[in-house]
């Protein structure tokens, strides 16, 4: 598989200047940054959440870092959760199974990016499967997230404070 109809029609609909790199297949994002040779911060991972009334919403983050589920929902002001993998397989029918692109927009998906994400120089996500990476300049996916929402609602995977878990409301 190679990259979806779905998000190859939306890039280029934004004259988008991207391009593809292989790399084994990998299992999580961690491994894939290793695998595809590039800085993890630079991999931009999407999780798939949801609030109370159904309404969902793609967080997209740097690879090395983890939500704040309750900064999230406070900044939003909704009570958002992690949606299970099986409900996400139906809302990404053209992607295998934990490969979403960071692109939420093609997917008609309302979108907020961390904004550490966008201090980077380029930017690498998911094509759809386990083995392409669509790689592109931030200016560039900067412009196809310019209607996204952004803001700091993250905190690095590798800082094992009691004060940053997954539920810190700081």
């Amino acid at each position: 598989m190679t990259m979806p109809t779905t998000l190859r029609t939306f890039l280029d609909s934004y004259n988008i200047h991207y391009d593809m790199v292989i790399h084994d297949h990998t299992d999580n994002s961690l491994q894939t940054a290793t695998a595809g040779h590039i800085p993890v911060r630079q991999l931009a991972k999407a999780v798939v959440m949801e609030d109370h009334d159904g309404h969902h919403l793609l967080a997209v983050l740097p690879a090395d870092r983890k939500i704040r589920e309750k900064k999230l929902s406070q900044l939003l002001h909704r009570d958002l959760h992690m949606v299970n993998e099986s409900e996400v397989e139906k809302m990404f029918v053209d992607c295998e199974p934990g490969a979403i692109p960071a692109i939420g927009l093609a997917y008609q998906m309302e979108t907020i990016i961390e904004d550490s994400l966008l201090s980077q120089s380029e930017i690498f996500f998911e094509a759809g499967d386990h083995k392409h990476l669509v790689h592109m300049g931030s200016d560039d996916f900067k412009r196809v997230t310019q209607d996204c929402l952004h803001c700091a609602f993250s905190v690095s995977m590798y800082d094992d404070s009691p004060y940053t878990t997954w539920d810190y409301a700081g």
